[in-house]
């Protein structure tokens, strides 16, 4: 695959966030002047190894199994160097996985295109396709999700019918969208991976409410959290 370089252009000071697991990453030698960061979940010799939290046993969900789902997945990643770097976050992350091209990922193109125009006027933008629909039960791709169990705990509100996401979980967010809501709400959401086996593909469909949109409150109102448990590393 030929890929052309996608060049930071001076201004907003940006930050790209990868999530990998055994992916070569060969297509990040294209990224020029944009600070990177490889939070690798294999090599426990790699500069940013991030162990994978617990694997639960294997579960099934719409008639589907899962053998022993790893239930960090990339959002696992992505909230870990959000609350690690809350009060020190970039203008602009983006967060990306291992391999972008997986679903036929149009996210590095998209990508270059923000970057051409240092992301003016962005505060929060998915970096693939299509534009999907789920009900709040996970269908048509994902049958029976606790979508609606996970939006009530972390919104305290009703759970909408539908949710419009794209796969794969990848986007760019500013620092000021990511900062609209408190670190204890991404606290909670890290709390919800421990206690949810499938919360990788519930947050495949939350991530766009999370960070794209004001219409839900937020409630200071979250239980403390042990956060040991999360055995997270002093990066």
């Amino acid at each position: 695959m030929l890929i052309r370089d996608i060049v930071g252009l001076p201004g907003k000071s940006k930050q790209i966030i990868v999530a990998k697991y055994r992916e070569k990453c060969l297509w990040l030698r294209c990224i020029k002047n944009i600070p990177v960061i490889i939070y690798d979940k294999n090599n426990k010799n790699a500069k940013h190894h991030l162990p994978n939290i617990p694997v639960f046993e294997a579960r099934k969900f719409g008639g589907i199994g899962h053998k022993k789902t790893p239930t960090g997945r990339e959002s696992h990643t992505y909230l870990y160097h959000i609350i690690k770097n809350y009060d020190s976050l970039p203008d602009m992350v983006v967060f990306l996985q291992g391999s972008p091209f997986e679903v036929h990922s149009n996210s590095l193109d998209a990508l270059r295109v923000l970057v051409e125009r240092d992301f003016e006027g962005v505060t929060f933008q998915p970096l693939n396709f299509p534009l999907v629909i789920s009900n709040k039960k996970g269908a048509p791709t994902h049958r029976g999700l606790p979508i609606e169990r996970v939006f009530k705990r972390l919104f305290k509100s009703e759970c909408p019918s539908y949710f419009a996401y794209t796969w794969g979980a990848m986007f760019c967010a500013s620092k000021e969208v990511i900062h609209r809501k408190p670190v204890a709400f991404y606290e909670e959401m890290m709390q919800v991976i421990y206690d949810e086996p499938v919360s990788g593909y519930v947050y495949e469909r939350l991530w766009p409410t999370v960070l794209g949109c004001d219409k839900f409150e937020i409630h200071d109102s979250y239980s403390i959290k042990d956060r040991a448990s999360w055995e997270l590393p002093n990066l």
